[in-house]
C-alpha cells in the first residue's frame, strides 16, 4: 500500500458524507482526479469520471455515502432529534462523537439518550430506538440551536483512520470509502496505459446509494456501457462460535466475487468468470460468496437491452458503525485485480 493511497483513504474515511450530503466527498475525489480524466456531477450529486480507451466500455460503481442521520426536530432543550439515513445501528450511538451540518456548516456533537445508570429491567437488554436518542451540541435551548442548525440538516459519526496490528485498519465509512479510494487509484493507474491497451472506463462515485437512489442506473444508460462492476462490501461474521456456513467473508482472504445478492438474482456468469480468471492469472486471493446485501445500483442491469454485471466486494467487520475494520492485504488485492481488469 503506497503512502499516496493511504493518505487518500484516510482523508475519505474522515470526510463528512452521510446519505444525501455527499458533496464534500465528491469534491475531495474530484480534486484528486481532476486533470487525469473527465469529471462531472449529475443531478443526484454523484461524481462521474470518464477515461477514454479503445477497449470495451466498462462501468465501475462505488458509493460515497455513509450511514448517518437527518435532523427531524429540535426540542426545547436544544437537543437534535434524528432519524437514520441508511442502516445505522442505535446500539452504537450513545456517547459517540458526531458531526452535524450541511454543505456549508459543520458542528461537533455527542450522541445522547438515557444512560445505563438510570435504566432498569427491559431497558437494559433492549436496544434503544432512535426516537429516544438525540444529539447534544451544547446548546442551552431551542432558540440557540436554531441559529445554526435546521430541520433537514445531516449528521454522521466523526473519526479518522487508525492502524491496528497485523495489517488491520479501523475507521468510519470504510465499507464504502475503501472502494472509492481503490476506484480512484485504478483511474490513476489506467492513465499510464496506452489508450489502445485500456478499456473505455467510466467510474461512478454514487450518491444516495443507501437511500436506494443510486446514479448507476442513469449512468449505465448514458454511457452505453457494455459491462458494469459494482464495488461494495461484504460483512464478516467470523466469530469463534459462528457456524462455518454463516461466517460470511473472511478478512485477509482477498476480495469477494459475489455470484448472487438480494437485488441481482444472479450476476453475469461470463463476466464473473473473467474476474476469476484475472485473479487466478495474477495469483491474487479471492472469495466466491453469496452476498447478503442488496445494492440499489444493481438495478443498472435492467438498462437498455440489459447490462452484464458482476460485483466485487471488500470484506469488512462492523460495517456501517463508527469503526469499520478492513485488512490492508484485501485492499491491495482488490486494487491489483481491478488494475489488471481495466
Amino acid at each position: 500500500m503506497t503512502t499516496e493511497f493511504y493518505t487518500l483513504l484516510s482523508a475519505l474515511s474522515a470526510e463528512f458524507g452521510p446519505t444525501g450530503c455527499e458533496c464534500r466527498v465528491a469534491a475531495l475525489l474530484e480534486k484528486e482526479l481532476s486533470g487525469l480524466c473527465d469529471c462531472s456531477r449529475d443531478r443526484m450529486g454523484s461524481l462521474i469520471c470518464h477515461l477514454p480507451g479503445e477497449g470495451e466500455k466498462l462501468l465501475l460503481v462505488a458509493h460515497m455515502d455513509e450511514a448517518g442521520f437527518m435532523v427531524t426536530d429540535i426540542d426545547d432543550k436544544g437537543y437534535l432529534r434524528i432519524a437514520p439515513t441508511g442502516n445505522a445501528d442505535p446500539a452504537c450511538f450513545l456517547g459517540k462523537h458526531l458531526t452535524v451540518g450541511n454543505e456549508t456548516v459543520l458542528l461537533k456533537g455527542i450522541g445522547g439518550g438515557k444512560v445505563l445508570h438510570l435504566t432498569s429491567g427491559a431497558e437494559r437488554t433492549d436496544s434503544p430506538s432512535f426516537d429516544k436518542l438525540f444529539i447534544d451540541l451544547g446548546f442551552q435551548n431551542k432558540e440557540e440551536a436554531e441559529k445554526q442548525i435546521e430541520k433537514g440538516d445531516f449528521a454522521a459519526y466523526s473519526g479518522g483512520l487508525s492502524e491496528l496490528p497485523n495489517g488491520y485498519l479501523a475507521g468510519k465509512a470504510l465499507e464504502s470509502r475503501s472502494m472509492c479510494a481503490i476506484a480512484a487509484e485504478v483511474l490513476k493507474l489506467a492513465t499510464r496505459k496506452p489508450v489502445s491497451e485500456r478499456k473505455d472506463l467510466t467510474v461512478v462515485f454514487a450518491a444516495k446509494e443507501k437511500a436506494g437512489m443510486s446514479s448507476a442506473v442513469t449512468a449505465a444508460y448514458r454511457e452505453n456501457a457494455q459491462k458494469a462492476l459494482l464495488l461494495g462490501f461484504s460483512p464478516s461474521m467470523d466469530f469463534d462460535k459462528t457456524e462455518d456456513h454463516q461466517k460470511g467473508a473472511r478478512l485477509g482472504k482477498g476480495p469477494v466475487l459475489a455470484f448472487k445478492d438480494g437485488n441481482v438474482l444472479f450476476y453475469d456468469s461470463p463476466f464473473l468468470g473473467e474476474l476469476r480468471q484475472t485473479a487466478e492469472k495474477a495469483a491474487l486471493p479471492f472469495q466466491m460468496l453469496n452476498s447478503p446485501l442488496t445494492l440499489s445500483s444493481g438495478r443498472a442491469h435492467l438498462g437498455k437491452e440489459g447490462l452484464p454485471m458482476a460485483s466485487l466486494q471488500i470484506p469488512c467487520f462492523n460495517p456501517e458503525t463508527p469503526l469499520v475494520i478492513v485488512q490492508k492485504s484485501d485492499l491491495c488485492a482488490t486494487l491489483s485485480l481491478l488494475s489488471a481488469l481495466v
